[in-house]
């Protein structure tokens, strides 16, 4: 019985954490890949935060608060490109789930 027990705690804990490890490893894949984005004249750092829920992984996408001052001459086309890169990224490592991607810039 308490072989039982202890193997249906397993089982729960690692569907638990089964979309915990897919949020972290799309998180951390995105800043290692588009933490620091660049129009060949500024930088920006961006934000990410990923949250899946059920069959659909929502990722919000803004430019850090530190980059407020690049922001302003940083041009619009180049992040809007930079966002669709990323959501195919995601797209990618999604493993079947629907992706929606909201960015602020």
């Amino acid at each position: 019985m308490k072989k039982m027990i202890l193997c249906l705690l397993v089982i729960v804990g690692a569907f638990a954490f089964a979309d915990t490890y897919l949020e972290d490893h799309i998180e951390d894949m995105l800043e290692a890949k588009y933490g620091y984005i660049s129009d060949n004249s500024k930088y920006l750092e961006l934000d990410f935060d990923v949250h899946e829920q059920g069959n659909t992984i929502y990722v919000k996408v803004k430019v850090d608060d530190d980059s407020y001052r690049e922001k302003s001459s940083f041009s619009r086309n180049v992040f809007n490109n930079y966002v669709k890169q990323i959501e195919k990224t995601v797209k990618s490592e999604a493993k079947g789930k629907n992706v929606i991607v909201n960015s602020y810039f």
